[in-house]
C-alpha cells in the first residue's frame, strides 16, 4: 500500500483500506500505532498500490531546500522568477524574440531568456528548477500537452552586463523533456560570471514558466533584457563595434620571489576591470574573458600588472598597451610587459622588459555579434 495526502484536506479515498474501512480491523493497534494510521479528516489516507496506479496519472518527486534564516550549514538562498517563451510577435530571430529553441538551433538559440549569476567561491554548487505552468482545457477538461524544456548554463566574460549573441563555454545542460519540471544540478562550478537560459525544445513554441535557483551563497541573478550598452545622450555616435579580450597568460624572466599574488587590471575608455589574483611564479594562467562595447572601431587598452601582498598591499610591477583594431577577426598577441621602473629609463626600454603577456582578441563591428 502507499501512504498519501490530499494537501487541500477533508476530501480522502473512500475505497479499499480507506479510513474506515472494516479491513482496518484486522491491524493490530501497535501496528496502527507504527504506521501512523489516524481517523481524521486531515486528508491523509492509506491506498492500496494496484488502486493508485488506476487512479493516478502522474508522480512529481520533490527535493526540499532550507531556505530559512538559520546560520547552520545546508541553508539555500532561492531566488523565483516567473516568465514566457514568446515571439512577442516578430519574426524568428527578430531582437525581441524570446523562443529560441534549444542549442542545435544555433541561429536562434541565444534569443531565449538570459538569466545572468555570479560565483564567487571555487568548488561550488548550484540547483536550478524549471516548471512550465500546466494549462487546462475547461471546455473538454483535459490538460494541454506539455512543450519540451530544458536548461543550459555557460560561463561568459567577467564583465558582461548584457545580453549574449553566441554561445560560449557550455557548464551545463539538462535533460530535454516534456514534462512540467526538469532539473540541473551544477557541482564543482569555479568562480565568474555566468548565464543561464531556459529553453524549449524547438523555436518559436511559448509557454509560461517558473524558473527557481538555489544556491548556498548569494549568486545574484538578474534578468538581462538589453543587447548592448543604452546610448548615451551626450553621444553623438551609438555603439558600433564588440570586443573580447582574454587575458591568457603571463611570463617572467624573473617572476617576483615573494609568495604574492598576481592580477591584471584593464583600462579602456574610463572603463576598468580585472581579473582574479592567482598566486605569482614563471607563468600565470588566467585564462579570463572579458567584453567591450565601443563607439569607436579602433580601440586602446592599458594593462598592468599589479602584485598584491600582505594587508592588501598592491604594487604596479609592470605594463604594457594593446591597440584593436575592429577587424571582423580573432588572433593571439604577446604583449612586452614594461617595467614600471622603465617609466624613468625610456631611452634604454630594452632593459625594462620584464616578461610578455598573451592575449587573445576577438573584434566586431557587429555590436550584436558577441
Amino acid at each position: 500500500m502507499i501512504r498519501l495526502q490530499n494537501p487541500w484536506g477533508e476530501i480522502e479515498w473512500n475505497g479499499p483500506w480507506s479510513d474506515t474501512d472494516s479491513r482496518w480491523e484486522e491491524v493490530t493497534e501497535a501496528q496502527k500505532l507504527a504506521l501512523g494510521m489516524t481517523v481524521d479528516e486531515d486528508g491523509e489516507f492509506w491506498m492500496p498500490w494496484e488502486e493508485f496506479v488506476k487512479y493516478f496519472t502522474d508522480i512529481s518527486v520533490c527535493q526540499l531546500f532550507n531556505t530559512g534564516c538559520s546560520t547552520a550549514s545546508g541553508v539555500f538562498n532561492e531566488y523565483i522568477f516567473f516568465d514566457e517563451w514568446t515571439t512577442n510577435g516578430v519574426k524568428c530571430g527578430a531582437p525581441k524574440d524570446r523562443s529560441g529553441g534549444c542549442q542545435n538551433f544555433s541561429a536562434t538559440f541565444c534569443f531565449n531568456p538570459q538569466y545572468r549569476f555570479d560565483v564567487y567561491e571555487a568548488g561550488s554548487e548550484m540547483m536550478i528548477a524549471l516548471t512550465q505552468k500546466e494549462i487546462q482545457n475547461e471546455a473538454a477538461k483535459q490538460r494541454e500537452p506539455y512543450v519540451t524544456i530544458g536548461l543550459h548554463v555557460m560561463k561568459v566574460e567577467t564583465n558582461r552586463r548584457h545580453r549574449i549573441h553566441q554561445a560560449i563555454n557550455p557548464v551545463g545542460t539538462s535533460d530535454y523533456a516534456s514534462a512540467r519540471s526538469v532539473y540541473l544540478h551544477l557541482t564543482d562550478i569555479g568562480p565568474g560570471r555566468y548565464i543561464l537560459m531556459p529553453t524549449t525544445y524547438a523555436p518559436r513554441e511559448q509557454a509560461q514558466y517558473m524558473l527557481r535557483i538555489y544556491s548556498p551563497h548569494d549568486c545574484n541573478p538578474k534578468l538581462l533584457l538589453r543587447d548592448c550598452p543604452k546610448a548615451s545622450p551626450f553621444m553623438c555616435t551609438k555603439v558600433s563595434a564588440v570586443t573580447r579580450l582574454k587575458i591568457i597568460e603571463a611570463t617572467f624572466h624573473s617572476p617576483p620571489k615573494d609568495s604574492t599574488n598576481l592580477f591584471v587590471s584593464i583600462t579602456s575608455d574610463k572603463e576598468r576591470v580585472r581579473t582574479i589574483s592567482l598566486k605569482s611564479s614563471a607563468l600565470v594562467e588566467w585564462n579570463e574573458p572579458f567584453v567591450f562595447h565601443r563607439h569607436d572601431l579602433r580601440q586602446k587598452y592599458s594593462l598592468e600588472i599589479i602584485q598584491e601582498g600582505p594587508k592588501r598591499f598592491q604594487q604596479r610591477i609592470g605594463k604594457c598597451f594593446l591597440t584593436g583594431l575592429t577587424d571582423n577577426d580573432t588572433r593571439i598577441q604577446i604583449l612586452d610587459i614594461q617595467s614600471m621602473d622603465g617609466e624613468k629609463h625610456s631611452n634604454n626600454l630594452a632593459k625594462t622588459r620584464i616578461g610578455n603577456l598573451k592575449v587573445e582578441i576577438s573584434s566586431f563591428d557587429d555590436h550584436m555579434y558577441l
